[in-house]
C-alpha cells in the first residue's frame, strides 16, 4: 500500500522525484563537510615568493661593487637586474662579470633601461674570462625585457663566453658594438637587437666564436673604418637588415673570413648601401668551409667598389637565390668576381641597368656552376677567365636597346660549358664570344624562328 507522500510524488511526476533526491544528496553532504570558520591567527600566504622561484639581485653600489676597473663588478652566478639609468665613468668599464675558475651562468635584465657612457669609457659591459677549461655562459634580458646602450667609448659589449643577447640597442659606441672572442667554439645568439654605429664596427667575432643573428637590424652612417661586420667563425643569419650610407670601408662591409661558414634561412638578410666606399659588398674569403646562402638581396643606391660589389672565393659554396640591384651611381669594376672552385650560383636576380659596371658577372675560378640566374647589363653579362665552369638555363638581358656582350669566354679559357641558356635584346649584339678555342662547348644559337627545328640539346637561344 502506498504511503502519502508516494502517492504525492507519483502524482507530480518524476522531476519531482529526481529534485528530492538532489536535495537529499546536498544535504548528507553539507552534514559530513568541515567547519567553514577559518583557523585563529592573521591569514598568511602558502605559495613562494619570486625571489624564492628565481633568486634576482639589483645591480647596485651595494650587492656587484665596482673595482679600478669597472663600475660594477659581478662575480657570482645568479640572475641579475638594472632598477634604473646606468652612467658609465671615465676609464672603466661598466659591468665586469668576473665569475674565477668556478664558471657558471649569469643572467641580466635590463628592464628598459639605458647603460650610457661618458667621454674616455671603455666597454659597457665585458665578461673577463678566457679559458678554455671553463664552462659558462650568459644571457641579456631574457626575460622579454628591453635596453640601451649607448656612448661608450670601447664596445657596448665585449664578451669571451658564448651566451643569448636579446632586445638590445646600441647607438654610437667607437669600438665595435659587439665584439665576441669566446675559445669555446660554442654559439652566442644575438635576436631582436639593433646595432648603430658612425664610428667603429657593429659586429666583430673570431675563429672561435660562432654567431647566431635572428632579426636584427645593423644601421651606419659616417663609418671610416674596415669593415661594418666581420665574421671569424660560422654565422646563421635569418632576417638581418643591413642599412649603411654616407660610409667608407676599407675593406668588404661585410667580412665572412678565415674558416667561417655562412647559412642562412629562406629570409636571409636585406644589404642597402647608399653613397658608400669599399671593396665589396660583401667578401666570402678563401677557407675550409663551403658557403650557403639563401635570399640575399643587395640595394645600391650610389657608391664605389674597388673590387667587386660581391667577391666570392671560397671554393665549393652554394650561392643561392642572391638577388643585385643598382642604379646608375654606383660602379665597380666587375659585379660579382668568382674566384672559388666547386660553386654553385643558382636562381639569383642580377640587375645592372644603366650602372657603370662594364661587367655583370667574373668567373676565373674552375669547376663552377651557374643556372637559372638572370643577368641584366649594359656591357658584358658574364665573362670566364677559368676552365670547366658549366652556364647552363641562364637569362642575359642586354640593358636599353641592344646588349652587346652576353657570355665572353676569354683567351686561354679551356673546357667551358654554354648551353641552354637565352638571350634577349641581342639581336644587334653577341649572344657568346668564344675567345678561348675549341675545347669550349658552346650550343648552337637558336632564334624564336629556328628553335623549333634545333636538333642540338645545347642550344641558347637569341631574341
Amino acid at each position: 500500500m502506498k504511503t502519502a507522500s508516494a502517492c504525492a510524488a507519483s502524482r507530480l511526476g518524476p522531476r519531482f522525484a529526481a529534485l528530492c533526491t538532489v536535495l537529499l544528496g546536498l544535504a548528507g553532504a553539507s552534514a559530513i563537510a568541515g567547519p567553514l570558520d577559518p583557523p585563529p591567527g592573521p591569514v598568511a600566504p602558502t605559495g613562494k615568493t619570486l625571489a624564492e622561484i628565481e633568486p634576482r639581485t639589483a645591480i647596485n653600489a651595494t650587492n656587484t661593487p665596482g673595482d679600478a676597473t669597472c663600475s660594477y663588478r659581478i662575480t657570482q652566478p645568479g640572475s641579475y637586474y638594472f632598477t634604473g639609468n646606468i652612467v658609465g665613468v671615465a676609464g672603466k668599464n661598466g659591468i665586469k662579470i668576473s665569475l674565477g675558475p668556478s664558471g657558471g651562468s649569469v643572467s641580466i635584465s635590463m628592464k628598459g633601461f639605458t647603460l650610457r657612457g661618458v667621454p674616455g669609457s671603455l666597454d659597457a659591459i665585458v665578461w673577463d674570462l678566457d679559458n678554455d677549461g671553463i664552462i659558462a655562459t650568459w644571457d641579456l634580458n631574457n626575460d622579454g625585457s628591453f635596453g640601451v646602450i649607448e656612448n661608450w667609448g670601447g664596445s657596448a659589449i665585449n664578451s669571451r663566453v658564448p651566451g643569448r643577447i636579446q632586445g638590445i640597442a646600441t647607438v654610437y659606441t667607437f669600438g665595435p658594438c659587439i665584439k665576441l672572442s669566446s675559445t669555446a667554439n660554442r654559439a652566442t645568439t644575438l635576436e631582436g637587437c639593433t646595432l648603430r654605429t658612425n664610428s667603429g664596427p657593429a659586429l666583430v667575432t673570431d675563429s672561435a666564436s660562432p654567431v647566431v643573428l635572428r632579426n636584427c637590424t645593423v644601421e651606419a652612417s659616417g663609418c671610416n673604418t674596415t669593415s661594418l661586420i666581420s665574421l671569424g667563425a660560422d654565422a646563421e643569419i635569418a632576417g638581418l637588415r643591413v642599412s649603411v650610407r654616407d660610409s667608407a670601408f676599407s675593406g668588404p662591409i661585410m667580412d665572412v673570413a678565415g674558416t667561417a661558414s655562412l647559412t642562412h634561412s629562406t629570409d636571409g638578410g636585406i644589404m642597402s648601401v647608399s653613397t658608400v666606399s669599399a671593396a665589396s659588398a660583401m667578401r666570402i674569403a678563401p677557407g675550409a668551409r663551403g658557403i650557403v646562402k639563401y635570399e640575399w638581396d643587395f640595394n645600391f643606391t650610389g657608391g664605389t667598389f674597388s673590387s667587386a660589389l660581391i667577391d666570392i672565393a671560397r671554393d665549393n659554396s652554394d650561392i643561392r637565390r642572391v638577388h643585385i640591384r643598382t642604379d646608375a651611381e654606383t660602379s665597380a669594376p666587375v659585379g660579382g668576381r668568382i674566384t672559388a672552385i666547386n660553386t654553385a650560383i643558382d636562381e639569383g636576380l642580377w640587375w645592372f641597368h644603366l650602372s657603370p659596371i662594364p661587367v655583370g658577372m667574373d668567373i676565373s675560378g674552375s669547376n663552377n656552376t651557374v643556372q637559372h640566374t638572370k643577368i641584366t647589363t649594359a656591357g658584358v653579362g658574364i665573362r670566364i677567365n677559368g676552365a670547366a665552369n658549366t652556364l647552363t638555363d641562364c637569362r642575359i638581358v642586354g640593358s636599353g636597346a641592344n646588349g652587346i656582350i652576353g657570355v665572353l669566354i676569354a683567351l686561354g679559357s679551356t673546357n667551358n660549358l654554354v648551353s641552354g641558356n637565352e638571350f634577349v635584346r641581342f639581336s644587334a649584339g653577341t649572344p657568346v664570344s668564344n675567345l678561348g678555342g675549341a675545347t669550349n662547348g658552346v650550343g648552337p644559337i637558336a632564334t624564336p624562328a629556328t628553335m623549333a627545328t634545333a636538333t642540338s640539346p645545347f642550344s641558347n637561344i637569341q631574341h
